[in-house]
């Protein structure tokens, strides 16, 4: 009989192997083939211990474009094991890959409720950035800051430019009063996007106010669209806001067209 340590480990290293295989194709939005699937699943049935094999299979789901399984079975993994980071941190990059910051945001916030993971906090940081979610932008931010992680778990250039105007975009909304707003109007234009564009979403709030009073204006940089096609979703985002009752129009939403190389200079995770 094997030792439960001994098993925690052999179970370990058979996750790890799989995960190294499939995250690749995650990362790159490349289809999996079915091989590499089948085969990945019949390796995982080796690890006994559920939470983990869940876990490593909604990996593989989630590589595979496969969400709804990718969503159930890492659903499954922290309900055995809430206290496991290594799942709840497949749950968020599979979600974020194959969904969008949004639904990644929301596995960072319940996993806080588990776990102190500074990598995820620091992840959920700039999932908050891309959704306009400034109140958890701030949050983080000084949680982060307090602990003395911050610089380290942000040091590059590109990010420390991307984290200091999401404070400044943070004091600009809390000085008019539109965090709420502000975040509301994120995700109803978020929902126009399809999952490739919510991945670079790049966002960016412009004090524009003048002799008629104060106003801010969110503009959204969408990864590879042409003026036409933000002139399109613009429109749809009015009509939008106007059946929806949001009808403040001292914020205002626009679509702005991004290529890829630009969208890399904002808020990009990995």
């Amino acid at each position: 009989m094997v030792k439960p340590d001994a098993q925690k480990s052999k179970d370990i290293e058979i996750a790890n192997r799989i995960t190294s295989f499939v995250k690749p194709y995650l990362l790159a939005d490349e289809q999996v083939s079915s091989f590499v699937v089948k085969r990945a699943l019949e390796q995982s049935v080796e690890i006994k211990s559920e939470s983990i094999k869940y876990s490593t299979q909604s990996m593989i789901y989630f590589s595979s474009f496969d969400v709804i399984k990718g969503i159930s079975f890492a659903e499954k993994s922290i309900e055995l094991d809430p206290n496991d980071s290594v799942s709840w941190n497949h749950y968020m990059l599979g979600t974020f890959w194959r969904l969008g910051p949004r639904e990644a945001l929301e596995v960072v916030q319940r996993a806080r409720k588990h776990i102190v993971s500074w990598e995820m906090m620091r992840n959920g940081l700039f999932y908050a950035l891309q959704t306009a979610d400034f109140a958890i932008v701030k949050e983080l931010y000084f949680e982060l800051k307090k602990a003395d992680k911050l610089d380290e778990l942000v040091s590059e250039e590109r990010e420390r430019r991307a984290l200091d105007r999401a404070i400044d975009y943070t004091k600009l909304a809390e000085k008019h009063n539109k965090i709420d707003a502000v975040r509301s109007l994120s995700a109803l234009m978020l929902d126009q996007l399809d999952w490739q564009q919510k991945q670079y979403a790049s966002p960016r709030l412009v004090d524009v106010s003048d002799e008629d009073g104060p106003s801010l204006l969110l503009e959204i940089y969408v990864l590879d669209s042409d003026s036409k096609a933000c002139s399109d979703m613009n429109i749809k985002l009015i009509s939008n806001r106007a059946s929806l009752g949001m009808i403040d129009w001292s914020l205002g939403g626009l679509f702005v067209s991004s290529k890829k190389e630009d969208a890399l200079n904002a808020s990009k995770t990995e």
